[in-house]
């Protein structure tokens, strides 16, 4: 009773806190337009997300039984990357987000053409580190072949941004959210069994395989969505999980709602954060989450017990 009335608050702070978020920041010479047309719809982005980062680390986690599975292990996001960074500096004509989201798509595809036949998690997991590395070489390479002002773009896209905002996207981000979640929420006791073992989950019925090519195309496709608009903004999949894990470490749909409810807290603040402690200058959110995320993923690891 204890635990789940300490659960209660921590979310009622959490929710709570988001509600701050928009005035975060110089407000004093900021017109309601600004405000409204600006502000808000980044606050909102960075709800969307953080909730969509933190939900898509926790469901990578759980089909791959591996607490350091993210989309930027597995290299989608390194593809995804890759495809933005191509069409800045080849292809201006295309802008970032398309190139994006074909890169992560592509990255899919090869997954389920190579290990189709054998699902391996390990395999699969090895696959996409050596493939991730390959794909950041490139994405080196191409920052070396193109102009200095091309460098510049691609350098300030890499870091992770919140800076592209409309209202549009905020509901796009929203669906995708929306959509995943459900879909996480409608398998859970399959994907508790999967957590399991594919042996396990298979003696009671699950088809393991193909729920677990499921989830990993669905998060694919939301993370190549995510890179391609924001950049790739690291640790947010990876640190939210085991916080999500903390709070509630044996009922999975609480993991799944807390991954969401964190993540949208842990990047909406980081983003809030970027903008105050440097003013006038911006600090992007990528950079915010990695010098917090880093240490919160380091003492989880070191206070687990196995």
């Amino acid at each position: 009773m204890g635990m789940l009335y300490m659960n209660k608050r921590i979310l009622l702070i959490c929710l709570a806190s988001l509600f701050l978020l928009p005035w975060i920041g110089p407000t004093l010479s900021m017109s309601d337009k600004i405000f409204y047309e600006i502000r808000i719809p980044r606050v909102l982005i960075g709800i969307a997300v953080g909730a969509l980062l933190g939900l898509t680390g926790y469901l990578y986690q759980l089909i791959f039984r591996n607490p350091l599975a993210t989309p930027y292990t597995l290299g989608v996001a390194s593809a995804a990357s890759l495809g933005a960074v191509v069409s800045i500096g080849f292809f201006p004509m295309i802008i970032p987000s398309v190139g994006g989201i074909i890169g992560a798509l592509f990255v899919c595809l090869i997954f389920v053409t190579i290990f189709k036949s054998q699902y391996l998690a390990d395999r699969v997991i090895l696959f996409g580190v050596v493939l991730g590395l390959f794909l950041s070489s490139l994405t080196v390479v191409i920052q070396y072949i193109v102009s200095g002002s091309e460098v510049f773009r691609i350098v300030h896209w890499l870091l992770g941004s919140l800076q592209v905002t409309s209202y549009s996207l905020v509901f796009l981000i929203f669906l995708v959210l929306f959509v995943l979640l459900c879909l996480a929420l409608r398998f859970s006791t399959e994907l508790s069994l999967i957590a399991m073992g594919d042996e396990y989950a298979k003696s009671k019925g699950v088809e393991s395989e193909s729920i677990n090519w499921l989830f990993f195309i669905a998060v694919s496709i939301a993370i190549g969505l995510c890179v391609s608009f924001f950049g790739p903004i690291g640790f947010v999949g990876l640190a939210v999980p085991f916080m999500a894990r903390g709070i509630s470490p044996f009922n999975f749909n609480n993991q799944i709602i807390w991954s969401v409810v964190l993540g949208a807290v842990f990047l909406g603040w980081s983003d809030a954060l970027g903008r105050v402690i440097t003013y006038p200058l911006e600090v992007p959110a990528g950079v915010v989450t990695a010098i917090f995320g880093a240490p919160i993923v380091a003492y989880s690891l070191l206070m687990q017990k196995s």
